[in-house]
């Protein structure tokens, strides 16, 4: 895997206080434990493009890879990288970026659902194919 700095942007979605939060709706099913595990932090929408200018940002800036990271793998991670993938852009998912509920879910969303989406790989390969 080869990305080009010049070229890539990195997105943090979907994290919101529900989501990532200790007090959070779905703390009690384990997510806030996870996000925690796994060094996640705030959330400002439920996906990159839905109701914003990421692509006319993207295009603008003539970005066509993209970095996927944030929560809830199995839906905004997911969600995201499928619409980016539609949009023509590589895409590539932090594994050790993301949060879901459990290891289950996590396991599902990078072992089966980004299988023809995209790539998925850890922060350390990510850094590694940046050439930094």
């Amino acid at each position: 895997m080869r990305l080009d700095p010049k070229t890539t942007v990195l997105l943090v979605i979907d994290l919101q206080n529900d989501t990532v939060g200790e007090k959070g709706a779905f703390a009690s099913a384990g997510a806030a434990a996870f996000a925690k595990e796994h060094g996640v932090v705030e959330k400002m929408r439920m996906s990159g493009w839905q109701d914003t200018t990421l692509e006319t940002l993207l295009r603008g800036l003539e970005r066509d890879q993209i970095l996927v990271t944030g929560a809830w793998t199995n839906m905004s991670i997911e969600h995201t990288a499928r619409h980016g993938a539609d949009a023509g852009y590589e895409v590539v998912v932090a594994s050790d970026g993301t949060s879901t509920v459990s290891d289950e879910w996590q396991h599902a969303a990078l072992n089966y659902a980004m299988n023809n989406v995209g790539k998925v790989a850890t922060c350390a390969e990510i850094k590694s194919a940046l050439g930094s």
